[in-house]
């Protein structure tokens, strides 16, 4: 209150107070930092150490360990991380929040200087610099020329405008990026420096020697000193070709005898494209203390100069200007707050009609904004993108200030109170509100106080900027508002029509706000709802970035490889740099702005665009490495290629994507190398070898030569002792002949004499003493064979092969049937024996007869197939038919040939094809018997049912050698199945009818019988249910069987608690049974979504068989937990239990215990209830033991949250 008193007495204090503001807010606007980003101040050094030559590991090794072992010991280190790559090593040192920085850089360069103590000679001193997010690149200064190389742009780049860097404040630039450095070529001949017994290594050391600075001191001659440089400085060419490289009493020799020198450019190792041509740029890095928006308007203001330290033909320019984004974010702010003090300022024209009191209100606006300026200078702050951010943020909240004091000094002027009266208690009436809304406000602003880091740096600007304005705003409200409404406004307000407009808008308000208020807890749950529902669906729909996607309109790419855009589903190729146009084989005017497809139609039938199309649809990166692609190079010719290439889309802002950027790297000497250096590898590696045996044999032989007379001496003792050894020998194989089926014998072809063991002469029959010629032989062959013996003994003698023929002969002496496999050898002619045969004889008769056998059961085999009805195949190992009977070829209409080369699952009908050969596969993975059905097409295109059944085979060694199958047809089968399903489910279907009618009047007749007490009747009526129940239980199991069957029994599933229907079934049994305890056991509630009814029947189904099934009296327990994660219920009896026999059958349809016990049934619960469990994805089974009671279970998956 004192405050707007003090106001309203010293008007002229205010005035120039705000005055004062203006003046002060220009002089700080002016003087303050322009940026994009707040100083973060980041407490992080960085230490770049390089060493050319070594590998990671060595740099790991010596190098970045030592320095990571020092740095350990630096005071507020918070941790060091490093990474070693070839040549170089990057170590990065974080430091505690407030820590001092220029203490810890101190440390680094003590400790960086005792670390390199301990590494090895050569290491020079490493790169240190503190790392801050305010050292960016705002711009790059780009060179281009139409008629200069890049070599000399990038020396005029490098000598000429860099060094002028030096004389702007707060601005570094990096060295030239794009060009190619002046570099001194020495190309060395091999065969040279070879000839000349030099390495290279010579040449490197001799380079060095001779291009050193070596001062030796001065000579003093009468009154004058002279220096005498000892320098051997290489000035030119010429001088590196006469360098020396080797020098004595023989010929020397110079480095222009075994290289050539040239002056050229270095490998090229980057590329800049700047609107589509190749150009230099200096990257323009601002300090972390420099103003972004001062350091881009020197660099342009030194334009000129540095256009004028160059040739006029090399063109520079500034481009990716960064100031843009910080202008832009001030001439927002502007707008925002003009357009919100002419908003607002409109309002209090439309509602008040007071024109004086709108610009009181717009007026305020612009001074709370600039006393906000004022005070983030003060404390230390700049203009960036935080505080424009909070500027703008505030004027949305600063309006509210004076229009409320606006308003609540018109409503007092209407009581008709004196003008300064009514503005003293108008701002009385408000202030302490309005204090509280600001302090209400400031507190949302309040938690960047105790943020630290790089948070903190964000967003302490942010709160300053909307913190300040608010606080301005306030007491603008309170001083400079009362004044201009006390000098402005007139002393009385009639009420004008605007008025009368806005208070009728008023008064209505006033009542809608009375009426909602009777009914504030439903209008509190509505709002609760609603918003919490907006809160939710754009929480999920609005998207996380630290900054929102601006779109400047450049694209900067630094890449080097190969690289282009394709714009839009047409693939129009844009920007690609010159590393594409060089696998390309094109000019840039040659594609740029043309169809990819139309430059190349060669790739139409490559997979290139198809894999770009994907690309450009799915919005997912494409990449594949070492791809062959065919080009067609302006002449024609096509090449093949070998890449690897990534596609990756670029989205525009509303996320499709608008581009794609392939990026390529020739691989094809790579590819090339790697397939020849295999290639050499294996050759190599065979002449390694064979060398290696080489060397094995000739050393053999020089020990075998220098052993030899020693052994030619003892040649003669042993020889002697060889001829012991070779009768006893012969002596050995007689007698092994002799004991086995084995004959021997020797032909000598120009006498004809046969000499024969005494063992074959048995084989043939022949007399055991007499001498025996060929011919004797010849007539116990049978005469179909003997051209068969003639021409191998023919082959044998002109080929020099072994001879081995089998054939039958008939015994001489007893007229027996016999075969005999005879194997022998021509001999050549020696100086003791003429030229002969030898060999062995073999009685192969029961071989023979054996094999004869076996082909005689495989005929009548296949004789018995082919003579059948049924379907017979046989598989082998790759799970393919070899053979199929002629009633396959019958069915099909297909060929042996076709059949065995195409099978007939192709026939099969498709929704049976995968179940049986999921049938088919399981059983030859476990090389067991397969049963089933399944229907094929047959030649007249209508589908039978087959029933198939394999038996595997095995051979003699008990190997699987795959199936036999026969598939009977069983059409007739199905079709009178069906028939009996339609009869059973309509006769199902006609008795529900009068049983449920029966079954009504049964339950009225027991309603009675309880009313008039009658014990008998009910007990009657009871077990009359009883039945009822039993008899619809086995109709809706038929149903079930039948619906089943045919495809109708239908899953509806919906979540409900399994331990709920448990409790109702047990219940219920209860009532109808009293014979047996039913214990339920429930662990936790658990939620299943299936059918209820289903798995209800299936529940029922366990427990009428448990009660069936067991003694009366005895105990049935119940158990529903969570196993595996899934539902699992068990049902446990104490009764007669299973065989294990019918254990495996027990689920089958119809299919009943046949001994144990004399209970009435059809076999189709447990059927019908293992056909339900099924359908819900899940498993039941029984676990039994005869005498002991059984236990059935099934389980279900749990419903998925």
């Amino acid at each position: 209150m004192k405050l707007i008193i003090s106001a309203l007495r010293h008007p002229i204090t205010v005035l120039v107070a705000v005055l004062g503001i203006a003046f002060f807010s220009y002089i700080s606007i002016r003087n303050s930092k322009i940026d994009i980003f707040p100083t973060l101040g980041l407490p992080t050094v960085y230490v770049a150490q390089p060493y050319g030559g070594l590998s990671p590991e060595q740099m790991e090794g010596f190098v970045t360990s030592y320095y990571e072992y020092h740095f350990l010991y630096i005071t507020g280190v918070k941790y060091v991380d490093s990474k070693s790559i070839q040549g170089a090593a990057l170590i990065k040192i974080e430091f505690n929040e407030g820590t001092d920085m220029a203490q810890a850089m101190a440390e680094v360069v003590g400790y960086v200087n005792r670390s390199r103590a301990f590494m090895p000679p050569g290491t020079v001193p490493p790169f240190i610099t503190r790392f801050d997010a305010g050292s960016v690149p705002v711009g790059q200064l780009v060179f281009s020329s139409e008629t200069k190389s890049l070599g000399e742009i990038s020396d005029l780049a490098l000598f000429k405008v860099r060094p002028m860097f030096s004389t702007l404040p707060g601005v570094s630039a990096p060295p030239p990026f794009g060009g190619n450095n002046k570099t001194v070529i020495i190309n060395v001949d091999p065969d040279k420096i070879r000839n000349y017994q030099l390495s290279p290594g010579q040449v490197m050391q001799s380079l060095a020697t001779s291009n050193t600075i070596s001062p030796a001191g001065n000579v003093r001659i009468g009154d004058s000193t002279y220096l005498t440089p000892q320098n051997s400085v290489i000035e030119n060419l010429q001088d590196l070709e006469n360098t020396p490289l080797q020098k004595g009493s023989g010929t020397s020799v110079y480095i222009k005898d075994i290289a050539t020198v040239s002056i050229g450019s270095d490998v090229t190792t980057s590329y800049a494209l700047v609107n589509g041509k190749r150009s230099v740029y200096i990257p323009v890095t601002k300090r972390a203390d420099a103003s972004t928006w001062d350091v881009v308007k020197l660099v342009k203001a030194s334009l000129p100069d540095m256009q004028a330290a160059i040739p006029e033909d090399i063109k520079v320019s500034y481009e990716f200007d960064q100031s843009g984004y910080v202008i832009s974010a001030l001439k927002s702010l502007l707008f925002e707050g003009g357009l919100g003090a002419i908003l607002t300022g409109l309002m209090v024209l439309l509602f008040l009609g007071d024109r004086r009191g709108a610009l009181i209100v717009v007026m305020t606006i612009p001074l709370a904004l600039l006393c906000s300026a004022t005070v983030l200078y003060l404390f230390g702050q700049t203009i960036n993108i935080m505080t424009l951010g909070g500027l703008a943020l505030s004027v949305g909240i600063l309006v509210d200030e004076a229009t409320v004091t606006i308003e609540n000094i018109h409503r007092h002027l209407e009581m008709g109170k004196d003008k300064r009266q009514a503005i003293a208690d108008a701002c009385k009436e408000i202030a302490t509100p309005k204090l509280l809304i600001l302090l209400s406000i400031l507190a949302v602003f309040v938690p960047p106080l105790f943020m630290n880091g790089v948070p903190r740096a964000m967003f302490m600007p942010l709160s300053l900027a909307v913190g300040f304005a608010m606080i301005a705003s306030f007491f603008l409200s309170q001083t400079f508002v009362p004044v201009l409404s006390n000098w402005m406004m007139k002393g009385h307000l009639p009420q004008s029509s605007s008025n009368n407009r806005f208070e009728r808008l008023k008064i209505s308000y006033t009542g809608t706000i009375t009426r909602i208020s009777k009914k504030t807890g439903l209008i509190t749950l509505l709002f609760s709802l609603v918003s919490t529902g907006f809160v939710i669906i754009f929480f999920l729909s609005i998207g996380t970035e630290l900054f929102p996607a601006v779109d400047t309109g450049q694209t900067q790419v630094t890449a080097n490889v190969a690289i282009t855009l394709l714009k839009g589903k047409d693939l129009v190729i844009q920007m690609p740099n010159p590393k594409m146009l060089a696998i390309w084989q094109r000019n840039l005017e040659d594609v740029a702005g043309r169809k990819l497809v139309d430059v190349f139609p060669e790739l139409e039938f490559q997979r290139f665009p198809k894999l770009l199309t994907d690309a450009f649809e799915t919005g997912n990166r494409v990449a594949m490495d070492q791809i062959p692609a065919v080009i067609v190079d302006t002449n024609g010719k096509s090449h093949q290629i070998y890449v690897d290439f990534s596609y990756d889309p670029i989205f525009d802002s509303i996320g499709n994507v608008e581009y794609i950027m392939a990026t390529v790297i020739d691989v094809t000497k790579q590819v090339e190398s790697f397939t020849e250096l295999e290639q050499n590898k294996a050759e190599l590696q065979a002449i390694t070898e064979e060398l290696a045996t080489s060397n094995e044999e000739l050393s053999a032989t020089n020990e075998e030569l220098a052993t030899t007379n020693e052994e030619l001496q003892e040649a003669q003792e042993s020889l002697l002792i060889k001829n012991e050894e070779l009768a006893e020998t012969e002596e050995n194989l007689n007698l092994a002949l002799a004991s086995g089926n084995l004959g021997i014998y020797s032909i000598y072809p120009s006498t004809g004499k046969f000499d024969i063991s005494k063992k074959a002469r048995e084989f043939y029959g022949l007399p055991l003493e007499t001498d025996v010629l060929w011919t004797d032989v010849i007539k116990t062959v049978v005469p179909e064979y003997l051209s068969v013996i003639e021409k191998a003994r023919a082959d044998a003698l002109a080929k020099h092969i072994p001879f081995d023929v089998q054939y039958p002969i008939i015994q001489g002496s007893t007229g027996i049937k016999k075969w005999v496999r005879v194997v022998g050898k021509s001999i050549p002619k020696t100086k003791l024996k003429e030229a002969r045969f030898l060999g062995v004889i073999i009685d192969i008769t029961e071989e023979v007869e054996h094999r004869l056998v076996i082909e005689e059961s495989e005929d009548r085999f296949r004789n018995m197939a082919e003579a059948t009805d049924i379907y017979i195949s046989v598989g082998d190992l790759s799970r393919k038919a070899t053979y199929f009977n002629n009633a396959w070829v019958k069915l099909t209409g297909r060929t042996m040939q076709e059949l065995v080369e195409l099978g007939y699952i192709d026939l099969v009908h498709p929704e049976d094809r995968n179940i049986y050969m999921d049938v088919y596969n399981k059983s030859f993975d476990k090389q067991s018997t397969f049963t089933g059905e399944f229907r094929l097409m047959g030649l007249d295109g209508e589908y039978r049912w087959l029933l198939a059944k394999g038996t595997p085979r095995f051979n003699n060694d008990g190997i699987f050698m795959g199936y036999i199958s026969s598939s009977v047809d069983i059409t007739e089968l199905k079709k009178d199945e069906l028939r009996k399903n339609d009869f059973i489910g309509m006769v199902s279907h006609e008795l529900k009818t009068p049983l449920t009618a029966i079954s009504g009047f049964v339950q009225v007749l027991q309603s009675r019988a309880r009313k008039s007490e009658d014990t008998y009747a009910l007990n009657a009526l009871n077990r009359a249910y009883n039945q009822i129940r039993k008899m619809t239980s086995m109709i809706n199991g038929f149903l079930n069987v039948s619906r089943l069957e045919s495809g109708k029994l239908l899953i509806e599933k919906n979540v409900f608690r399994l331990d709920e229907l448990l409790v109702e079934l047990i219940e219920e049994s209860d009532i109808v049974q009293f014979s047996h305890e039913i214990i339920l056991s429930v662990d936790e509630p658990i939620e299943v979504n299936a059918d209820r009814d289903k798995i209800g029947s299936v529940v029922s189904n366990l427990l009428s068989n448990a009660v069936k099934y067991s003694p009366s009296g005895t105990r049935v327990d119940v158990k529903c937990k969570i196993l595996n994660n899934k539902a699992f219920v068990s049902v446990s009896d104490n009764g007669i239990g299973i065989d294990k026999i019918d254990l495996e059958k027990l689920f089958d349809r119809y299919y009943r215990v046949g001994k144990h016990h004399t209970v009435s049934g059809f076999g189709i619960g447990l059927y019908l209830s293992a056909e339900i469990i099924e359908r819900h994805n899940g498993k039941i089974g029984v676990d039994s033991e005869v005498d002991k009671g059984s236990t059935f279970y099934f389980e279900i998956p749990l419903i998925e949250h």
